[in-house]
């Protein structure tokens, strides 16, 4: 992948990801739903360029998991207890 080209390490990797989905995307909370027929972070990436948090982290997951990084996307918290 173009992005990470160079990139020495996960970290750099990461961080170059994340710096390219902020350049190509706007965050949006009114942004308009992905059409039915459409894979939605491809739809973010390619054509609507807006979003929220989910295709954000969507995205981010995905691209890193095309260069090797092992990541997951999770939704949701597990408060203490005790």
């Amino acid at each position: 992948m173009k992005v990470t080209a160079g990139a020495k390490t996960d970290a750099e990797k990461a961080e170059r990801i994340k710096t390219e989905i902020e350049k190509r995307c706007k965050y949006n909370l009114n942004a308009a739903p992905t059409p039915a027929n459409e894979d939605p972070v491809e739809y973010f990436l390619f054509q609507s360029h807006e979003g929220y948090c989910d295709l954000f982290a969507s995205s981010e997951v995905l691209m890193a998991r095309s260069v090797g990084l092992p990541a997951r996307y999770t939704v949701g918290y597990l408060p203490d207890s005790t």
